[in-house]
C-alpha cells in the first residue's frame, strides 16, 4: 500500500498487506550512507547563515501552522463547527469557543504522523499513545490553551457509557485525521523541505530534514523486523 511513515511509525500488524510502497525504505538507506559527523559539520555551517529558523522541529511546526492558516481555515472553521454543534463540549465562562478552536488547531499542527485510523471509540491502544503525545505537545507550545486541551483529551481518551457519544466523538476524531494528512505533506513536504538546506539529500518523501543518518548495526536489524513472521511488512510463503 501507498504509505507514508514517520520515524519510529510502524504499519498496523493486522493490516492484510505485505508492505508499504517503499518510502521507509529508501529513507533507510538513505540515512545508511549519511556520514554523522559531516552532517554535524555541514549542520553547525548552515546555523551559522542567515536563516529565518535555527530549529528544524520548530521549522516544521511553523510551516504547518502557516498551511493551517492560509490554505485550511475554511476547513479548520468547518471542523469546530462539527464539534461545535456535536454537543461533545460545554462551553463556559472558562472554556470560550476561541480557545477549543485554537486548541483543534493545535491538535491538527502537532500530530506527528500523517494520520491515526482509529474509527471508533475506545481509540486503538498505539492511537491512544499519540494522541495523547500530541495534547501534550500542544500544552507546552501553547500553555494558555491547556484546559481546551484537556477538554480534547476527555472526549477522545475517555469513552462514554453512552455509545451514540462515543459515536459522535468517532466522527469527530476521523474529520480531524482527514485534515492531518494533508497538513503534513503541505507543511513538511512542500515548505519545510523547501526552507531547510541543511543536507538536501534527506529533503526527501519519507525522509526527515534532520535525520542524521544510522549504523550499519540499526540498518540490519530494521531488515530483519522487515522479514519477521508475522510482520506488517512481508508474508513468507507458507510452502517456502
Amino acid at each position: 500500500m501507498k504509505k507514508i511513515l514517520e520515524r519510529k511509525e510502524e504499519l498496523h500488524k493486522e493490516w492484510p498487506i505485505q508492505g508499504s510502497s517503499g518510502y521507509d525504505f529508501l529513507a533507510l538507506v538513505n540515512n545508511l550512507f549519511t556520514y554523522n559527523p559531516g552532517i554535524t559539520t555541514l549542520e553547525n555551517f548552515y546555523k551559522t547563515l542567515d536563516i529565518s529558523e535555527p530549529d528544524p522541529q520548530e521549522l516544521i511546526y511553523k510551516s504547518k501552522k502557516k498551511i493551517l492558516l492560509e490554505s485550511f481555515r475554511a476547513d479548520w472553521n468547518n471542523l469546530f463547527r462539527m464539534l461545535e454543534n456535536s454537543g461533545l463540549v460545554e462551553f463556559n465562562s472558562s472554556l470560550s469557543p476561541n480557545n477549543m478552536k485554537e486548541a483543534l488547531g493545535e491538535f491538527l499542527v502537532n500530530c506527528p504522523v500523517y494520520k491515526l485510523y482509529s474509527s471508533s471509540i475506545p481509540l486503538d491502544p498505539e492511537d491512544k499513545v499519540i494522541v495523547k503525545e500530541i495534547l501534550e505537545r500542544s500544552a507546552k507550545r501553547n500553555p494558555q490553551l491547556t484546559p481546551s486541551l484537556r477538554v480534547l483529551e476527555n472526549i477522545f481518551l475517555n469513552p462514554s457509557s453512552d455509545e451514540e457519544k462515543n459515536k459522535l466523538t468517532a466522527s469527530v476524531f476521523q474529520r480531524c485525521m482527514q485534515y492531518t494528512g494533508p497538513l503534513t505533506a503541505k507543511g513538511i513536504e512542500d515548505t519545510a523541505m523547501y526552507a531547510w538546506c541543511s543536507f538536501l539529500a534527506h529533503n526527501e518523501v519519507g525522509d526527515a530534514i534532520d535525520a542524521r543518518g544510522i549504523t550499519i548495526p540499526d540498518f540490519h536489524k530494521k531488515m530483519i523486523e522487515k522479514t519477521k513472521i508475522p510482520s506488517p511488512f512481508y508474508q513468507r510463503n507458507s510452502n517456502s
